[in-house]
């Protein structure tokens, strides 16, 4: 590779038409005066920080350069031409070798929910789930598998022990105080209490919560949606967390409120809770007034009529947690690509099109003066003498030098980039199995 592109310059170079050459030869004394003596580095790092010549990059101009060429004195050794030729055509690697070390590598790989930003690992989105307990006087109710309360009660309790542990639970029953009855209507329908505040779960504390109460009387679920809401908002008041309401009700509103408007301010508002309906045991009528509740509250609705059908839609919500973890390593991982594709186009455009392009356009400009110098018997023996012979080699020695290099970064920073992206998909990896484990898988 470095033999083809030593001669990258020679099958640019086109053939050189010699006009209005005297043949007269000049003396040192014909020399530019007064003109600061210039010293070529004869190091790489010398050779990358000493440009720009004065016919640099797109300052460069053929007939401008050979007009200089004219002016020097005869009889030049190889290194006093060199020092002039790098003078007039040194391109400006400095700003290039620049932009190479500062192109960024470490693959931050920045998605949110339920993700995190995989190089630095931060907490990820808190998560709070409150739970709305429907314990009106119709809980007492049968259904295959036991009483309506009972069921809902074991099924809450298991669901609780698998939500993820970074998320806080609370706890708010409803319709727990008074009896179906008209005269208890009023005091039934005042009746939502948050008896597990919002906070980790403690399995001891959650169980005594759940236990304390019994079917009551009516059922205010709007009022217990704004309570709900008020709740969340003290838990989150930025409105930074996923905020997640499951509602467990057999039956529609009887209190006179409307749970579908109660459920769009929740959504709406900056904590953008969803509310989530699990209709136990509900006819026809309730289950499309109940869907309507859920769909304004930017949830989903199920109908469960056994404890195996309840049990069944919870094991379905552990699923989907499951497949939201998926979900997101998949797209950081693409992300993780995405990124490594742009890290290495930089590379690309530093090293090979920045570094060595410019090393082979400067290559070409040189050997394009020393021909220039050797026809015009400007150097030290004569037509490819011992003059040609030590400027030849010392333009091949710098042009070796910084492909090298061009070389050697290009495939360092490669394996950099390489080595991160891995580091990104194993973090990943890492990140949705704790995720995933989180939830009771």
């Amino acid at each position: 590779m470095q033999s083809f592109r030593k001669y990258i310059g020679l099958a640019l170079v086109p053939m050189l038409i010699l006009t209005g050459c005297s043949g007269e030869k000049k003396t040192n004394a014909d020399a530019p005066k007064n003109e600061k003596k210039f010293e070529a580095a004869t190091d790489l790092q010398g050779m990358l920080r000493e440009g720009p010549g004065k016919y640099a990059g797109d300052k460069y101009d053929k007939a401008k350069v050979e007009k200089e060429l004219d002016k020097l004195p005869n009889n030049l050794t190889g290194k006093e031409a060199y020092n002039q030729l790098i003078r007039l055509l040194a391109q400006d690697y400095k700003s290039v070798v620049e932009k190479m070390n500062k192109i960024d590598l470490s693959n931050n790989v920045d998605e949110n929910e339920p993700g995190t930003k995989i190089k630095e690992l931060p907490k990820e989105r808190p998560v709070n789930v409150t739970i709305l307990f429907d314990s009106s006087g119709s809980m007492a109710g049968k259904v295959p598998g036991g009483v309506k309360m009972d069921l809902a009660k074991q099924a809450i309790q298991d669901f609780a022990e698998k939500i993820p542990k970074n998320a806080n639970v609370s706890l708010r029953v409803y319709g727990h105080k008074g009896t179906n009855s008209k005269v208890d209507k009023a005091e039934s329908c005042k009746s939502t209490e948050e008896v597990y505040p919002m906070g980790p779960y403690d399995a001891q504390k959650f169980d005594n919560a759940l236990n304390q109460f019994k079917p009551g009387g009516w059922t205010p679920l709007a009022s217990s949606i704004k309570a709900a809401k008020e709740d969340l908002m003290r838990s989150d008041q930025e409105g930074k967390a996923q905020n997640i309401v499951y509602v467990v009700s057999d039956g529609v509103e009887t209190c006179d409120g409307d749970p579908v408007a109660a459920a769009q301010q929740l959504h709406d508002s900056h904590i953008k809770a969803v509310v989530n309906i699990i209709g136990f045991d509900v006819d026809n009528a309730g289950q499309q007034a109940l869907q309507q509740v859920a769909n304004t509250g930017g949830g989903t609705y199920a109908t469960v009529q056994s404890k195996a059908d309840l049990e069944e839609y919870l094991k379905k919500e552990y699923e989907r947690l499951k497949d939201e973890w998926e979900s997101w390593a998949y797209r950081a991982t693409h992300k993780a690509g995405e990124e490594w594709a742009h890290d290495y186009e930089q590379i690309a455009d530093q090293t090979i099109s920045g570094i060595l392009g410019k090393n082979n356009d400067e290559h070409t400009r040189l050997l394009n003066a020393l021909w220039y110098l050797n026809e015009h018997n400007k150097l030290k023996g004569g037509e490819y003498g011992e003059g040609y012979d030590k400027l030849d080699a010392l333009i091949d020695r710098r042009f070796e030098l910084i492909s090298n290099y061009s070389d050697k970064q290009y495939d360092k920073l490669t394996k950099i980039a390489e080595e991160n992206q891995k580091q990104a998909e194993q973090e990943i990896e890492e990140r949705k199995n704790e995720g995933i484990s989180n939830i009771g898988q």
